[in-house]
């Protein structure tokens, strides 16, 4: 990193806690850890603490501090290969020369395929000024 990025960066006073519990937070996850129920754990800070909290909040705050202890740190940039064999897309520099030419047979034999055949006729005529009625001939006709 630049040094004067570096200066600045270390010059920044520590940005206090955004939330009130963050003071208790070894408290709340120990409570947790022994089966306390977020609602008693919000008794226990307002008996204990003087800290008024809903259980609601308590929940949040244990949420939200234990999904970033438990997201994992990226290791690679690119994605590891698929458990099930599968290779992943490829990227224009991870085809090998000899492919090309093996794409390029797929797409020929793609434009060389005969097109769907023709939808059956419509079964209903459209007029805005009469109801739906059955277009005579064809085969659901009564």
């Amino acid at each position: 990193m630049d040094e004067r990025f570096q200066a600045i960066l270390d010059s920044l006073p520590p940005k206090p806690p955004r939330s009130r519990l963050e003071p208790y937070g070894e408290l709340i996850r120990e409570l947790r850890r022994r089966g306390r129920t977020y609602r008693e754990i919000a008794q226990i800070l307002a008996e204990k603490c003087q800290v008024t909290v809903a259980p609601s909040t308590v929940h949040d705050f244990v949420r939200l501090r234990t999904r970033h202890r438990q997201r994992p740190q990226p290791t690679e940039l690119r994605p590891p290969e698929s458990a099930s064999g599968v290779d992943s897309i490829p990227v224009a520099g991870d085809i090998a020369p000899g492919a090309e030419s093996d794409v390029q047979g797929r797409i020929e034999a793609l434009k060389q395929r005969r097109p769907p055949e023709k939808p059956e006729k419509a079964r209903f005529e459209y007029n805005e000024n009469q109801p739906l009625q059955l277009v005579p001939g064809t085969k659901h006709q009564e």
